[in-house]
């Protein structure tokens, strides 16, 4: 997760490419299992991200 959490950083890569990135076929099931990880899904995260620069 923390390699997905650098792509979403640092990349404008939609969402199911970095879940492939890191290893998941299923990007539904990369989503769940970053948000169960991190509290935020994906989408939140790289929002929370932009919003702090």
């Amino acid at each position: 997760m923390e390699e997905a959490g650098k792509l979403l950083e640092e990349s404008t890569v939609n969402v199911k490419e970095i879940g492939k990135a890191v290893g998941y076929a299923d990007s539904n099931y990369f989503a769940k299992v970053f948000k169960r990880t991190t509290g935020q899904s994906p989408t939140e995260y790289r929002m929370a991200i932009f919003q702090r620069t």
